[in-house]
C-alpha cells in the first residue's frame, strides 16, 4: 500500500493553480518577447518548414498543415484558427501564412480547413525561418522530436505584428507598428536618440484606419499602456437619392480593428431607434473586392458636421484599442514599454548573431581546411596515388597521406574523392575558392569581436528586411475631434436599412 501523505488543501490548491496559471500565460496565451510568436503559431510555423512549403513552392491542405502541427508539436487543441488568423491581411501587418482559398474577411469567417491551402509567405520564410542550426530547441510534448524554445526571428515581430490574449490573471493586447518605423526607431536608438525613436513606435493598423493624438497613445508610447483612439476615415460627397435632390453622403473607409460594415449598421438603427442619432436617412454596404466600404446618406436637413459628430460618438467608427504590452521575457510575463521591447530584443538579437557567425565560421574554417589540403594533395598528385596504390586498406592510406603534412580531415577528403575528380581538379577554382573562404573567415573573426561591427551590421539587415517586406504608414495621425455638442437639435425619427451587395 502506497503511503498516505497528509497536506494543507489551501497550499495544494495554491500550488496546483499556480502551475495551470503559468502554463497557460507561458504556453499558451502570452507572446514571446523575441519571436513575437505564442507556442501555437511557432508550431504552425515549424510544422510547414518541416513540410518543406516554401513561398516558391506548392499549396498544400490547410487540414494537412493541422494535422501535421497538432501530431508532432500541438496536440492541445485544433491549430486552424491561428492558422487562419496569420493569413489574414487585416490583423498582420507582415502576413506569415500565404493562404488560398476563403480565409475570410472581417465580415464573414474563414472556409473550412479541407477546402483552403496554405504555404509560407517570403516574410515568414527568410525572416522568421531562417538560422535553424541555431535554433535553441528541446523535446517535443512526447519526446519524441525537437522542436525550436523561439525561432531566430531577424525583426522585432511582437511590435510589427502584435498580439492579443487572456491568460490567468492577465491579459496581452499588442498593437501593430509599422515594420518601417520599427527599422528606423531601432537606428535611432543605436545612435541614442531616444526621442526621435520614440516618434516612430506610434502604432500603425493593417486596416489603415485613422489614430487620435491624444493622451492615450502618448501614455502608450511611454509606457506600453494607454487607450489607441482608431477612427475609419470619412469622406463626403453629393449623391442622388430618388427623384429629390441631391443629398451629402459619408463614405467610410478603413474601418478600425476588428470593426465590420456589419457591425455598424446596426449601431447606426440602434442609435435612430433612440434617437441618439437624428441626422441619417440611408446606410448601405458598398464592400466588395476593392475594399470595405459603408455609404450614409444624410437627411436633406441635416447639417454634415453635426451628423459626422454623431455616428463617431454612437458608433465604432471611432473606437478604442486598449493598448497592454504584456510579453514573455524567458520564462517570466513582464510589461514593457514600446522603446524598451526594443532594447531588450535587440540585445537578444545580438547573442543570436554571435552565435550564426560562430556557426558560419566552424563551416567555412572546416571546407577552408579541406580546399588546402587539396590543392596540396595537386601539386604532388602522382605521390599521393602512389601512396594510395601500395596501401593495404582505408587507414593505412589515410596514415600514408598523414605522413605527407596533411591533416586527418584532409586525408579524408582525398580519400573520399574519386580517382577521376582528383586528377581533374581545376587548381585555379580551387585557389580562387580558398582566398575567399579566407577572406570570409577574417570578416567572420572581427565581427565576432566587435559589437559595434555587429551591430551596424544587424542594422543594415533590418533596414534590408524594412525595404523588402515592409510598406508606407497606412495610419494617418489626425488631431483629437471636438466633443459632440450636446445641444443636438432632435430631427425626428427615420427608418432605416441596411443593403449589402449582392
Amino acid at each position: 500500500m502506497k503511503d498516505i501523505v497528509n497536506v494543507n488543501i489551501v497550499d495544494e490548491m495554491k500550488q496546483a493553480y499556480g502551475d495551470y496559471a503559468l502554463a497557460v500565460i507561458v504556453g499558451r496565451a502570452i507572446p514571446d518577447l523575441y519571436d513575437g510568436l505564442k507556442p501555437v503559431q511557432r508550431r504552425i510555423l515549424t510544422a510547414m518548414s518541416w513540410l518543406n512549403l516554401k513561398p516558391t513552392g506548392r499549396f498544400m491542405k490547410s487540414a494537412r498543415v493541422e494535422g501535421e502541427t497538432m501530431g508532432k508539436l500541438h496536440p492541445q487543441g485544433g491549430a486552424y484558427g491561428a492558422i487562419v488568423n496569420m493569413a489574414q491581411w487585416w490583423t498582420n501587418n507582415a502576413i506569415l501564412v500565404d493562404g488560398h482559398g476563403n480565409f475570410g474577411s472581417p465580415t464573414d469567417g474563414p472556409a473550412s480547413a479541407r477546402y483552403t491551402e496554405a504555404k509560407l509567405t517570403e516574410y515568414a520564410y527568410s525572416v522568421m525561418l531562417g538560422d535553424q542550426k541555431t535554433w535553441e530547441t528541446r523535446p517535443n510534448y512526447d519526446g519524441s522530436l525537437q522542436e525550436p524554445v523561439r525561432l531566430n526571428a531577424k525583426i522585432p515581430n511582437v511590435l510589427v505584428n502584435g498580439s492579443d490574449g487572456i491568460a490567468v490573471g492577465m491579459a496581452t493586447r499588442i498593437p501593430m507598428h509599422n515594420l518601417r518605423g520599427v527599422a528606423k526607431a531601432l537606428r535611432f536608438m543605436a545612435e541614442g536618440d531616444m526621442a526621435a525613436a520614440n516618434k516612430q513606435l506610434i502604432p500603425d493598423f493593417a486596416s489603415g484606419c485613422e489614430i487620435v493624438k491624444d493622451q492615450g497613445l502618448l501614455d502608450y508610447v511611454n509606457t506600453g499602456h494607454g487607450s489607441i483612439r482608431m477612427r475609419a476615415k470619412c469622406e463626403r460627397s453629393e449623391v442622388d437619392h430618388g427623384k429629390r435632390a441631391k443629398r451629402t453622403a459619408f463614405t467610410f473607409t478603413n474601418f478600425p480593428l476588428h470593426v465590420n460594415t456589419e457591425q455598424v449598421g446596426e449601431q447606426i438603427k440602434d442609435a435612430l431607434a433612440k434617437d441618439k442619432i437624428t441626422t441619417v436617412a440611408d446606410v448601405r454596404d458598398e464592400t466588395d473586392r476593392s475594399g470595405i466600404r459603408l455609404v450614409v446618406i444624410l437627411k436633406a436637413s441635416a447639417n454634415p458636421d453635426l451628423a459626422e459628430k454623431e455616428l463617431y460618438k454612437w458608433t465604432s467608427l471611432d473606437t478604442k484599442f486598449s493598448a497592454n504590452n504584456t510579453v514573455i521575457d524567458g520564462v517570466s510575463p513582464v510589461d514593457l514599454a514600446p522603446l524598451e521591447i526594443l532594447h531588450r530584443w535587440m540585445k537578444w538579437r545580438d547573442t543570436c548573431f554571435v552565435s550564426s557567425l560562430t556557426e558560419e565560421l566552424g563551416g567555412h574554417r572546416s571546407r577552408l581546411e579541406i580546399v588546402q589540403g587539396l590543392i596540396g594533395a595537386l601539386s604532388m598528385i602522382d605521390d599521393i596515388i602512389d601512396e594510395i596504390k601500395r596501401a593495404k586498406d582505408r587507414s593505412d592510406a589515410r596514415a600514408r597521406i598523414v605522413k605527407r603534412s596533411f591533416s586527418v580531415t584532409q586525408a579524408n577528403a582525398i580519400l573520399d574523392m574519386r580517382l577521376s575528380q582528383l586528377t581533374k581538379l581545376d587548381a585555379k577554382t580551387l585557389t580562387e575558392e580558398m582566398k575567399e573562404l579566407q577572406a570570409r573567415v577574417k570578416e567572420l573573426i572581427k565581427l565576432n569581436s566587435n559589437q559595434g561591427l555587429r551591430e551596424e551590421a544587424l542594422l543594415e539587415e533590418i533596414d534590408d528586411i524594412a525595404t523588402r517586406h515592409g510598406n508606407a504608414r497606412r495610419s494617418k495621425l489626425i488631431g483629437a475631434p471636438d466633443e459632440l455638442d450636446t445641444q443636438v437639435v432632435k430631427q425626428g425619427r427615420s427608418k432605416v436599412s441596411v443593403s449589402r451587395p449582392r
